[in-house]
């Protein structure tokens, strides 16, 4: 392959995305996440079939793994959708674990959450003061898997603006959320103290 050629920056790729994926699936494994796992397992199968075709000058290879991309792309967008809670989709129907009764290890080992025990087998949950919720560490995580698929597609690179404006949607969609929903959470800490001022002048 030679220097910067576009099968070196394709092989580049797809190494990125094997890196990623196996990092999503030891988190998807501690949480026991079955439909993510099953997922990234057939998502790593492809990898190495592109990145076989790449290094071996194989188009057909390489075509199997842009079409799967497309696949690829629709799932995670559905997984964003799901933790995000976009329209009547979302993550507490409990498809991701196979209705299993699992959810993400995040949700428990949230970044930046303190747990404290709370049932009687001594489990530990996560309480107030996250600074970043697990909903959005997994939508983030799902954000990225499109961007490489986009970026690693050739059929995808030909959508490129029609990806960009989705993925720009969905973005402002999570930072929207999240700003509403730390709004309420900083209402509820000081049980918003101009509107008690106000009631306290009212009596």
């Amino acid at each position: 392959m030679g220097c910067c050629g576009g099968r070196t920056i394709l092989f580049f790729i797809l190494v990125l995305q094997m890196l990623v994926v196996v990092e999503r699936q030891v988190f998807d494994f501690l949480g026991f996440m079955w439909a993510p796992i099953i997922a990234n397992f057939i998502h790593i199968a492809f990898l190495i079939i592109g990145i076989f075709g790449a290094y071996q000058y194989r188009s057909a290879y390489v075509i199997t793994y842009s079409v799967w991309c497309l696949i690829w792309f629709g799932i995670n967008l559905t997984i964003m959708s799901l933790y995000l809670e976009i329209d009547r989709l979302t993550h507490k129907d409990d498809w991701l674990s196979l209705k299993t009764g699992h959810q993400s290890w995040w949700a428990e080992n949230g970044i930046g959450c303190e747990t404290k025990s709370s049932t009687n087998d001594g489990t530990e949950s996560p309480t107030d003061g996250c600074l970043l919720l697990f909903t959005y560490v997994e939508s983030v995580q799902a954000a990225a898997e499109c961007i490489l698929a986009a970026v690693g597609s050739p059929g995808l690179l030909q959508m490129k603006m029609t990806i960009l404006t989705s993925l720009v949607v969905l973005i402002l969609i999570l930072l929207t959320t999240h700003l509403q929903n730390h709004r309420e959470c900083k209402c509820n800490q000081y049980i918003c103290p101009l509107e008690k001022e106000v009631n306290f002048v009212e009596k």
